[in-house]
């Protein structure tokens, strides 16, 4: 038994735009007990391409798969008093409560102007619970508007509860300055999200002498070892 992955985890959209979300997903509401932002514009994340949707503010990069991918900000305004966190969620059918499975996915920081922070990961939530923060990325190197972002590949694992999970993505930073700073290494962060999916996870059925692993790997098989005995021969001169 194989569980569904995720619908377009490559995040694929004929464009892109601002505030709108690929097929198959949807926002994280800023009334989701997890999410910082103060309204819906404020957690209305972006459809990013190598072009846009805005290439002279920086927001733009190659995706890592695909012609689109997500990016999420993570920022203050302390004119405005509004607070971005901007992310992305779906339900995911078809799993096996009791089982383990990894999250995977994409990460990369995105150069953005007044942007300027280039530490961050993604905190990932199922239902309303945190299952951990990914591991950092890091590019201190990246020029503002520049579009070849560094994609890094992170897992996570959970156990499900049920035979659906809502799974949500949110950008988060390893710091506590969130403001639109024009320069240094710190501040507000925005971050991208690609290639979203589940290892495939294979269930054994009536072979109780096989365990089936789940991981990146399409399928582990690991067999019990079964004692081998000597030739009559050998047993015989010992």
């Amino acid at each position: 038994m194989q569980a569904q992955d995720f619908v377009n985890g490559d995040s694929e959209h004929p464009y892109a735009v601002t505030a709108a979300t690929p097929e198959g997903w949807q926002s994280v509401s800023y009334n989701a007990p997890f999410c910082l932002a103060n309204n819906w514009i404020t957690a209305s994340l972006d459809i990013t391409s190598s072009t846009g949707p805005n290439s002279n503010s920086g927001i733009n990069a190659f995706p890592s798969s695909g012609n689109t991918f997500v990016s999420g900000l993570y920022a203050t305004n302390d004119e405005s008093l509004l607070f971005f966190h901007e992310g992305i969620e779906q339900v995911v059918y078809g799993l096996l409560p009791g089982s383990t499975y990894d999250v995977c996915f994409d990460q990369a920081i995105i150069a953005q102007n007044s942007v300027s922070d280039r530490t961050g990961a993604w905190e990932v939530f199922v239902d309303s619970t945190s299952i951990g923060v990914s591991e950092l990325s890091t590019n201190y190197g990246l020029a503002y508007g520049d579009p070849a972002v560094e994609w890094e590949s992170r897992c996570i694992s959970f156990q499900a509860s049920s035979d659906n999970h809502l799974i949500s993505f949110l950008p988060w930073d390893n710091d506590t300055l969130t403001q639109f700073i024009g320069t240094g290494n710190a501040g507000a962060l925005r971050m991208g999200i690609d290639k979203i999916y589940i290892p495939p996870c294979y269930i054994p059925v009536d072979l109780p002498d096989t365990v089936f692993l789940c991981g990146p790997s399409d399928l582990v098989e690991v067999a019990p070892v079964i004692p081998q005995r000597k030739h009559w021969a050998l047993e015989q001169w010992n």
